[in-house]
């Protein structure tokens, strides 16, 4: 009788923890069931062409090429059927990464990965980058372009949700035990946001006060000046001289036969190793771009390059589409997952790319509260 209650009560303990969530880990029994668990997530290395069946928002047919680079080229009757498709097309390579960039800009990352990233998403809440996206939506004009492209674009993402199988479920949402989330047409929006904000990284004010305990106002004044004396505009203003002289650049020299210039004479501006830790010293991102004229290349065409300079990540931040509606639109290039667009690319009349300036945007306020441990009021216009 003892043997018999203790294998009840061994079954019972592991059907339930078998069933249950163990810290961030899915419950056991979900993760390896043979019809629905991870065993069934397929590793397609080749997509095979789609055409898209009648769905929400969709006018006509879309078809979906694949080519041997795993391309999609997306042909469809209108441009908003071409952004369907290209929302069905990121989310089907994508899905998690959509959800998960999401999640980091609104602040839910903690719905599906726990506590350990409370902070991350305390961050995001108190930027407000998902507020302040929900209302440039809102005031989006419902037959704006901007309006429907989103529109279009989260109808495809969607459509791709609601069609997949299990066997199409990515891995990421097994490993958590979860289920992919609605994507809204804001989302768009979102990813705006957040690439704003990844891109304002000018810290001036900061830097300079930090540098005036250093060096003197004066010198901090002369290091990060309001207006360089160096800041001139690719076409010339006429009020001084041009600063870009587009003549032969004399032979170089060596550096070192200059007065002064040996190796032991030459110094970087250096900060205390404590200022790292304070954001003084941070790694900067920044891009590049530029065009050759027709007469300088070999073919005779023009050519135009662009380098931009963003984090590395896995999967890319980049996703590669061709999209055609005859007649009215056709453009290849890369898009962000998130974007009804193709960011960096080229049409049949014009390439185009672009780059981070590097302005400061980034303005720092000191805040003064009734109390610091407990605040309940806040300074304001002296009250």
């Amino acid at each position: 009788m003892f043997r018999f209650i203790s294998s009840i009560v061994l079954l019972s303990t592991l059907l339930y923890l078998g069933n249950s969530r163990i810290g961030s880990l899915p419950p056991l029994f979900n993760f390896l069931d043979p019809v629905h668990g991870v065993w069934i997530s397929s590793n397609i290395e080749e997509r095979s062409s789609t055409t898209l069946k009648p769905i929400e928002g969709l006018s006509d047919k879309v078809q979906i090429v694949y080519d041997s680079r795993q391309v999609p080229h997306i042909y469809a009757q209108s441009t908003e059927d071409v952004l369907i498709g290209l929302g069905y097309a990121v989310a089907r390579d994508r899905l998690f990464q959509l959800e998960l960039q999401t999640r980091a800009t609104a602040g839910t990352l903690t719905e599906i990965l726990g506590e350990r990233v409370l902070p991350l998403d305390q961050q995001a809440r108190q930027l407000g980058l998902a507020w302040a996206a929900e209302k440039n939506h809102s005031a989006l004009n419902p037959t704006s372009e901007s309006f429907r492209y989103q529109l279009a674009y989260a109808q495809g993402v969607n459509a791709w949700i609601r069609g997949m199988t299990a066997s199409e479920l990515p891995l990421e949402y097994h490993l958590l035990g979860q289920k992919p989330m609605e994507w809204h047409p804001q989302y768009s929006a979102y990813l705006l946001k957040r690439m704003g904000w990844t891109l304002s990284m000018k810290n001036t004010e900061r830097k300079k006060n930090l540098a005036s305990g250093l060096v003197g106002k004066d010198a901090a004044n002369a290091l990060f000046p309001v207006n360089s004396w160096i800041q001139e505009p690719m076409q010339p203003n006429g009020h001084q001289e041009p600063r870009f002289d587009l003549n032969p650049l004399p032979e170089p020299t060596d550096p070192y036969d200059e007065p002064g210039n040996s190796p032991s004479h030459l110094s970087l501006f250096t900060l205390p190793e404590q200022l790292d830790q304070n954001n003084f010293l941070e790694t900067t991102l920044g891009s590049n771009n530029w065009a050759i004229s027709p007469g300088r290349s070999n073919n005779g065409n023009p050519i135009l390059a662009g380098d931009p300079h963003l984090n590395l990540s896995l999967p890319s931040i980049w996703y590669e589409a061709h999209l055609h509606v005859a007649g009215e639109l056709e453009v290849y290039g890369v898009t962000i997952p998130g974007s009804p667009a193709i960011n960096i690319g080229f049409n049949r009349n014009v390439a185009w790319t672009f780059t981070n300036t590097g302005s400061d945007v980034m303005d720092f306020y000191r805040e003064e509260v009734d109390n610091p441990q407990d605040p309940q009021a806040y300074l304001l216009d002296n009250q």
